[in-house]
Order: structure tokens, then C-alpha cells, then sequence
């Protein structure tokens, strides 16, 4: 386990260790949490290593090309998402068998309520393999840390050492006093006048250190908790700041597809100033970091789609104290809290990056404290902490110079545990603690995962004799309500077994069946499954349509919970802060109404009466449900994506979101019906139902499915749609036109990551 701070070359150790195994003709798996950081691991492995002859495949939700022969060992390294690796582990029983190292990046993960308990399964399963391999585990600073090390029996590689100094402290009138990483020494900068500010004005302190930076050419990243936060003060930086535009970034964000969020940031750029949050399509995104880095952008407000991977050269980062997490993974249950030390640490580490392409002296981490108050909670919450480290600690072997070279370091890194930094309760040596909602999903999953006994389910729910047991201990403490608990728990059990999930012997053991290691494997909810079961058997041979499968996948208990934002901004003439669902379930309902009789669907069961779809009471589920299901179907239509924005008040990357999520629904209702032998009987349907989990991702009609799987950084709906009018509808045809041809239809920069792909291909 390699635990340093942001910027120090973990992601280096992972690619050399990749790297060295296969010029040694073994194979390695590369995890990542995210599919974006999927594809930045792979384009980078793909440029570096392809032309050596080192094969380099990729997995995630949407990149599904390579499963066949990451499945059969036909690679040297694989990049995979945690997802599809642990669906790998459990579908395909030989899957390890060839492979040597499994790199596990952003390890600090594990804290997180949504993905945590998922790469606890993933390093359980690696523990019990017979043929053992090699882990190498990368993170960040760890929350928990010595809890997280008491279960996990690995060698720790510790670095405290930053490759770039930083300065951390806190601005109060002007004057910003800071200690720095490496040596531990204090000192002060002088920013502004304080005449300049008012005090207890967050505005006044934000305006004054930015426009200090920016006079002073500083590239400098400003957090906010939430996409409308970021937004609303990089407008209101925009409006109160005089600097030079960003013209070549205008001049090439003018060639990009037309959305309400290019808009935003061309009116922005005039000031060289952006937003970067997952409102903007990957295009956007990727401007901005490019701009960043030819210094034409300087002023950044972002959220924490900037916290995880992205190498860009900030000078300065400025910290909100805040941050939004939700309550057990769940995004219907979101709060407003502090960010903790590990937080800091990471976000912060954003600053003075190496690899900037200048000689770094150092990096600032900014807390802006407008009000004695905010001072005082900086000072309680982070630098107070710091200090005693300071007297508590010889300083060299705080920063690890007594570390013998070439040998891993024992020693814990000395940041806060849970008696240190208050975190309400939820972490502690036992690890931290989900309420889990779905009993009879939690109860399959365990059985999935080796738990054979009411003994041993019991204890991984800290319930029976054996909650105590090391053998039976996760990190993750599984909590469920406990009233009436063991009745629950022996009623999901029966429903298991009825439904032909899980078998038991006549032992009392448990075991799980194909259709529930599928389950599991899909990530979905058993409600779900037996959902996707009771459509599947009354659909209509030859009869399905999109609209229909994606009305299935809008109803189901995953479906309901995949989020769609609330308005993210309001159509003129309609009064803010008024929106009520009430106000648009009808319309809703009646426009979904209309799209069924003008497809000719209104005999399907589907559109029944039990679902809403008849007048009468409507729920926000159904009303959401109406809501996703028209835009998905507009999605995956011709329809703009500017005129689907203005209609659903989304931005684009709120609507891909969407479309992602369930792309991989519509994935999992695939892998269902492959299960009930629709393969043999009903394959039309079921190549419908693939290729509507295609289109989902990028929003294209069915024409434009084979320019879709070319996978083209920036190849959008819009250009996919583009090229089909003008006869380019696959691989093929871009192959016989020559650059010329195709610059009249797609912008430059597009026209050559084409050739680059299919240049790629032939070698």
C-alpha cells in the first residue's frame, strides 16, 4: 500500500509496476473508481506503450469492446473501473488465473459509502485467491487510516514528501500566514490592503487574493461545494474582474457542438476565467484543462470533478470549508458538512504540480477567513492540528528522511484518527459504518460472497455469536434497522429461495444460484431483477420498442434511483424558487401519453393503469419516471441538445449523466434476458435491447452506432449525426475520405483524432 500525498508520482509506481510485468510476459489489471479516469489511464498506456508492442485493453460501463479478450487473456495490461472487475470476478471463474499484479488506483476510496463496501468485496476476493498475486494499492491520505490498516494486511510505503513545496495557511485582513509541507517552516505574504475588504464579507476576501493572483499570472483553482456554486462565482468573478481574454480557447470553443454550457463559458473566457464540473461535456472539460495549461485560462472554480486524477499546474487553490456528501451512497439523502483532513490534504495537493512544465518554488493552499469566526473554525479544524504535530514529532522523521533508501516504511503517517478530527461517529478503528435499506439485495450479496451460515450473515451484520470474530469482520460495519431484524432477515431468506436465488443443503448452508451471482455481479436490486423477469415474460416477441424498454428501466426500483437534478436553471418568465413537480406531472403524463399513441403502443401493459400513465393520482416517482423516460427517448433521437437543455432545464452533462446510468440498466436488463434463453428465442429483441444500451451513452440514433464505438474523444451526437447525412456512417467509409473531404464537415481537431484512431488500428 503506497499511501503519499496528490502529485507525488503514485500513478508513476503503477505504471512502471504494469509495465515491468509485462517486457516479464506476465499480464496486469489496472482499477480505477471512474470510467473518465478509465479513459485517461488508457489514452495515456495506448501513447506510451502501443507502439512498443505492450497491448493495453480497457472495461468500464460503456467500453465493452475489449471484455471478449480481457475475459480469454488476450492483453498485457487492462485498465477496468471497480465495477466490471468485481463482475469479471464473479461471472468468470478462471479470470485470474493468468495474471500476476492488480494495481488498485485512488485506494483512499475505500471511505466512500457508495464505492467503499464494493472494493472491500474486490480486496476480500484477492485475499482468498488460491493462486496468490501481487496487490500494489495506491491512495491519497487515508481516512481512518489506522483502522483501515488494521484490516487490511499489507506493507505500507509511506512519503510525506511533496516534489513541490507547499504553503498552507489562511488570508485575514491581507495577510496570508502559512506553514509549509516539507520543512515545517511558518511565515506570511502580504496579498492586498486591508482597507480593500469589509470584514465578515466573503466576497471582499474572494475578489482581492484573485485579483492578486491574477495580476500576477497565477493559475489558481477556487472549490465550491456544488456545480451551482462553482457557477454562479465564476460569473460573478467574471463580472467584477479586468483581464485579457482567452481568444484562441473562444476562437475553438465556437467549433464545438452548440449547448447552453458553451455559452457560459464563452462569455466567461473573456475574462479568462472558467468552470470545470460535470455539467459540461467532456469537450468542455478538456478545453479548459488545455487552456489551462497554455496559461490563456486563470482563474478556474471548480468542484471535486477536480479533486481525483486531473494533472493541472494550479499555483494557488482556495478551499471552501464545505463540502456535499451523501448519506450512506444514497443521493436522495445529501448533507452540507465540513471537509475533513484527508480532504484538505487531497484537494489541496491540487497546488504547485510538478509536471507543470515551469520551475515550481511552491504551491499555496488557501483558507480565506472573512470573519474572526471562520478564522477561528480554520484554525480549530486544520492548523491547530498541524502544530501539535509539529511538538509532538521530531520533524525529520515526520517527513520521513529516516527512511532507509529502498526499504517500505512502517511507520502510520501522523494525521488525525476519529479522537483527532471529529467525524461524528463514523469512522473509528472498526471501520466506517452504512446503513443498509435493501435487506434481501444485502443478505444475497453476502451469500454471494462466501457467507454460507446464519452464523456468519449474522455477524456480518454485527448481529449473533460470531460478530465478534476476526474471520467474520469487514471493514465495512453493515448496520440494518434492528427492529424485528431476525424475522426480516429469515422472510428474505424464504423470498430468496422461492425466487431461485439462492439453494441450501441440508447442512443450513446457503449457495447461490446462477440468476444470483448475476445479481450481484450487475450491481442491481433484486426487486429489479424480478421486475426486468415479470416485463421480459409479458413483452411481445418482435413488438419491443425503445420507448418501451426505456419506460421499463424508468420503473424499476434502480431506475427510480438513478437521479435526475432538479431544474438546474429556470426558462424566462418563470418565477424562481417556485418550482413544485405538481405544477408539471400533467404535462408530463399527457406529453408521454401522446408518444405512445403516435408510436401505436397504447395496448402494451406497460402503459396500463397500475403505472400512472391513466389519470389519476401521481406520485413523484411516476412523475419522475414520465420525466426520464421522454428525455432518454428525445436523448436518442435527432432532436439538438441545446433545444432538450432548454426543455428539461438540464445542462448537457446532467442529460449524458443520465444516459449513462442507465445505458448500464439497460446493459444489466440484457444480461437478465440472457439468462432466461432470450438469446435462443428472441435475439431481434435482444440485439434492441444491446444496442439501446449503446445509444444511451453517447444519445444516437441507431444510423450512428457504429461511428459511436469508434469511441473518438469529442465525436458528440451532433457530429456523429453530421457525418451519417453525408453518407459516413461507419469505420469503413471514414477510411476512403480524405482530410479535406471530411475538414467540411467536422472541425480540425476532430478530423485528426479520426486519422490517429484509424492509423492506430492498422499498426
Amino acid at each position: 500500500l503506497v499511501i503519499a500525498p496528490t502529485s507525488s508520482g503514485k500513478t508513476f509506481i503503477g505504471e512502471m509496476a504494469a509495465v515491468t510485468q509485462a517486457i516479464h510476459n506476465k499480464k496486469t489489471i489496472y482499477l480505477v473508481p471512474l470510467r473518465t479516469l478509465a479513459e485517461e489511464r488508457y489514452r495515456r498506456f495506448k501513447q506510451m506503450y502501443h507502439a512498443c508492442g505492450i497491448d493495453v485493453a480497457i472495461s468500464s460501463r460503456d467500453r465493452k469492446e475489449d471484455d471478449t479478450r480481457i475475459g480469454s487473456g488476450r492483453f498485457e495490461i487492462a485498465i477496468m473501473v471497480y465495477e466490471k472487475f468485481h463482475y469479471f470476478l464473479l461471472k468468470y471463474a478462471a479470470f485470474l488465473s493468468g495474471i500476476s499484479l492488480v494495481i488498485i488506483d485512488e485506494m483512499q476510496v475505500i471511505n466512500d459509502p457508495a464505492r467503499g463496501p464494493l472494493l472491500e468485496e474486490i480486496l476480500v476476493c484477492l485475499q482468498k485467491q488460491e493462486k496468490k498475486m501481487k496487490v500494489i494499492a495506491l491512495s491519497a491520505f487515508l481516512e481512518n487510516q489506522k483502522g483501515f490498516l488494521a484490516w487490511f494486511p499489507c506493507r505500507v510505503l509511506t512519503s510525506y514528501l511533496r516534489p513541490v513545496e507547499l504553503r498552507k495557511g489562511i488570508v485575514r485582513n491581507g495577510i496570508f500566514k502559512y506553514i509549509t509541507h516539507n520543512e515545517k517552516k511558518v511565515g506570511e505574504e502580504v496579498f492586498f490592503n486591508p482597507m480593500t475588504v469589509r470584514d465578515n464579507c466573503r466576497e471582499d476576501y474572494i475578489l482581492e487574493t484573485v485579483r492578486y493572483f491574477a495580476e500576477n499570472n497565477e493559475p489558481t483553482l477556487l472549490f465550491f461545494p456544488t456545480r451551482a456554486e462553482c457557477k454562479r462565482w465564476a460569473q460573478w468573478l467574471a463580472d467584477k474582474l479586468e483581464d485579457c481574454p482567452a481568444e484562441k480557447a473562444i476562437e475553438e470553443l465556437q467549433h464545438m457542438e452548440e449547448t447552453l454550457t458553451r455559452d457560459n463559458l464563452l462569455s466567461l473566457l473573456e475574462k479568462g476565467i472558467a468552470y470545470h464540473n460535470s455539467d459540461l461535456s467532456w469537450e468542455e472539460r478538456n478545453l479548459v484543462e488545455n487552456y489551462l495549461q497554455k496559461s490563456e485560462i486563470k482563474i478556474i472554480c471548480a468542484t471535486t470533478t477536480l479533486a481525483m486524477g486531473v494533472n493541472l499546474p494550479f499555483k494557488n487553490v482556495i478551499l471552501s470549508i464545505d463540502k456535499v456528501e451523501s448519506v450512506n451512497g444514497d443521493y436522495q439523502d445529501v448533507r452540507l458538512t465540513s471537509l475533513t483532513f484527508s480532504d484538505i490534504e487531497n484537494m489541496g495537493g491540487r497546488a504547485g504540480r510538478l509536471n507543470s512544465g515551469k520551475k515550481e518554488e511552491f504551491g499555496r493552499v488557501i483558507f480565506l477567513a472573512h470573519s474572526l469566526l471562520s478564522e477561528t473554525i480554520y484554525q480549530n479544524l486544520y492548523f491547530n492540528f498541524l502544530r501539535d504535530a509539529m511538538e509532538k514529532n521530531d520533524v525529520a522523521d515526520y517527513i520521513g528522511e529516516r527512511q532507509d533508501k529502498g526499504k517500505a516504511a512502517e511507520e502510520i503517517i501522523p494525521y488525525p484518527e476519529t479522537d483527532d478530527w471529529d467525524s461524528g461517529g463514523e469512522l473509528g478503528a472498526a471501520g466506517p459504518k452504512k446503513k443498509e435499506k435493501d435487506l434481501t439485495t444485502l443478505l444475497l450479496r453476502l451469500i454471494v460472497n462466501g457467507k454460507d451460515s446464519i452464523d456468519a450473515i449474522l455477524a456480518s451484520i454485527n448481529e449473533g455469536p460470531l460478530a465478534e470474530t476476526s474471520e467474520n469482520s469487514g471493514y465495512w460495519q453493515l448496520l440494518i434497522d434492528k427492529k424485528r431484524s431476525r424475522e426480516k432477515i429469515d422472510d428474505s431468506l424464504i423470498r430468496l429461495k422461492e425466487n431461485g436465488l439462492i439453494r441450501e443443503d441440508d447442512k443450513g448452508r446457503f449457495y447461490s444460484t446462477d440468476a444470483g451471482t448475476l445479481i450481484i455481479a450487475k450491481g442491481i436490486k433484486v426487486d429489479t431483477y424480478l421486475y426486468f423477469l415479470s416485463w421480459l415474460a409479458g413483452s411481445i416477441k418482435g413488438k419491443i420498442s425503445p420507448l418501451e424498454i426505456i419506460f421499463t428501466l424508468t420503473l424499476s426500483e434502480d431506475g427510480k434511483a438513478l437521479p435526475i437534478p432538479y431544474p438546474q436553471f429556470y426558462k424566462k418568465g418563470y418565477q424562481k424558487g417556485k418550482y413544485h413537480y405538481t405544477d408539471w406531472q400533467e404535462i408530463y403524463r399527457n406529453k408521454l401519453l401522446s408518444l405512445v399513441f403516435d408510436l401505436g403502443e397504447e395496448g402494451k401493459e406497460i402503459y396500463q393503469g397500475e403505472h400512472g400513465l391513466q389519470k389519476g393520482k401521481t406520485g413523484i416517482e411516476d412523475y419522475l419516471a414520465f420525466k426520464k423516460t421522454l428525455l432518454l427517448h428525445d436523448w436518442i433521437s435527432s432532436r439538438e441538445i441545446r433545444s432538450i437543455e432548454q426543455e428539461y432545464s438540464l445542462y448537457h452533462g446532467a442529460v449524458k449523466r443520465l444516459g449513462e446510468g442507465f445505458s448500464w440498466l439497460a446493459d444489466s436488463l440484457v444480461a437478465v434476458a440472457e439468462n432466461v434463453d432470450w438469446k435462443k428465442e428472441r435475439e431481434a429483441d435482444l440485439k434492441k435491447i444491446r444496442n439501446l444500451s449503446e445509444r444511451l451513452v453517447e444519445g444516437v440514433e441507431e444510423e450512428g452506432l457504429s461511428l459511436a464505438r469508434l469511441h473518438i474523444p469529442g465525436l458528440t451526437r451532433s457530429y456523429i449525426e453530421r457525418l451519417v447525412k453525408e453518407g459516413y456512417e461507419n469505420e469503413d467509409c471514414l477510411k476512403e475520405v480524405g482530410e479535406k473531404e471530411l475538414g467540411e464537415v467536422l472541425p480540425g481537431r476532430l478530423v485528426r483524432r479520426i486519422q490517429e484512431r484509424i492509423k492506430e488500428k492498422k499498426v
